[in-house]
C-alpha cells in the first residue's frame, strides 16, 4: 500500500513538472523572479527609474519541485515582491505581485 502511495505521489510531481516544461503552466524559482524584476526594462520605464535594487520576493501558493538541477528547487507561479526604484532625484519602495505567464514573461499586479 505504501509503495502505491509513493508511486502516485511521484507520478503527480512528474506530471506537474512536465506541464511546467510544456508551456501550459510555467513555474519559477524565487531567485529567477527576483532576477527578472531587476532586469525588467518595463518596470524601469513605468517608474522612470535608473535602477531597481533590493529585490525581495516571497513565494505564494502551490509549488512543484524543479525537474532538474542539484539541489532541486521549489518552483512557484506567484510571488509577493518588494523592491526599490532609484533615479537621480529619488528612491522609493514598491510592492507588487508577480505572476508567471511564460518561460520569460510575467505580469505585475498591485497587492
Amino acid at each position: 500500500m505504501r509503495l502505491i502511495a509513493l508511486a502516485l505521489i511521484a507520478s503527480v510531481v512528474a506530471a506537474a513538472s512536465a506541464r511546467a516544461a510544456s508551456g501550459s503552466s510555467w513555474y519559477w524559482s524565487t531567485s529567477r523572479a527576483e532576477f527578472k524584476i531587476e532586469q525588467s526594462t518595463g518596470i524601469r520605464a513605468e517608474f522612470r527609474a535608473d535602477y531597481i535594487v533590493n529585490v525581495d520576493c516571497v513565494p505564494l501558493g502551490a509549488w512543484i519541485w524543479s525537474s532538474s538541477g542539484s539541489p532541486r528547487e521549489q518552483l512557484y507561479r506567484r510571488f509577493d515582491c518588494s523592491f526599490n526604484v532609484l533615479n537621480l532625484a529619488s528612491e522609493r519602495t514598491v510592492e507588487r505581485i508577480l505572476i508567471v505567464m511564460g518561460a520569460q514573461t510575467f505580469q505585475m499586479q498591485t497587492p
